[in-house]
């Protein structure tokens, strides 16, 4: 079985809809990263579904409501997790944009950080992180990734004694590390 959530350094979205609940249709459980405005399940709604532009004739655009914006372009309202996942992807735009150095990893983290909470406090198996917030995602300082040195045993040396869950804390060995702000 072929689960996107399985796939390393990706992002897994649920769709939220307008009032900050998971949408009935959406995705959820232990490995979901954030969500992301994803309209809502039912008959397409022009005030809680989710505007996209639409090709005229595309399968889309046949049968739904179609709007001619100002700009001219048609848009068709829609749900679905397919509607949140590029909510998502612009942030990360935005971030490697105003982050050109940060790593796929650090883009996600911020992702994850400046995420507001909408169920619980922490990660929990609705929204993950919380609700994507562009806004606080952009205000993140650039941080320099954690760093750590083993000073002690020197390399290639061995340290007797076996790991446990009951063996800690471990001795023989000294460290000092630096930590990521907000984490």
């Amino acid at each position: 079985l072929y689960l996107p959530t399985g796939v390393e350094r990706s992002l897994s979205v649920s769709a939220f809809t307008q009032t900050d609940v998971r949408a009935s249709f959406s995705s959820f459980g232990v490995k979901l990263d954030v969500a992301a405005p994803g309209g809502d399940a039912g008959v397409l709604n022009w005030n809680t579904d989710i505007f996209s532009t639409v090709a005229p004739g595309s399968a889309l655009a046949i049968g739904g409501p179609t709007f001619i914006g100002s700009d001219g372009a048609p848009y068709h309202t829609n749900a679905g997790t397919s509607m949140a996942a590029p909510h998502v992807a612009g942030l990360a735009a935005l971030l490697i944009q105003l982050h050109p150095a940060w790593t796929n990893e650090e883009i996600r983290q911020a992702i994850r950080r400046s995420a507001n909470a909408v169920m619980a406090i922490g990660i929990e198996t609705d929204s993950g992180h919380g609700r994507i917030n562009a806004a606080n995602a952009v205000a993140l300082p650039a941080i320099a990734p954690p760093h750590a040195n083993v000073l002690t045993p020197a390399n290639g040396t061995t340290v007797p004694g076996a790991l446990s869950p009951t063996s800690y804390p471990i001795t023989g060995y000294s460290a000092q590390s630096t930590a990521l702000p907000g984490l």
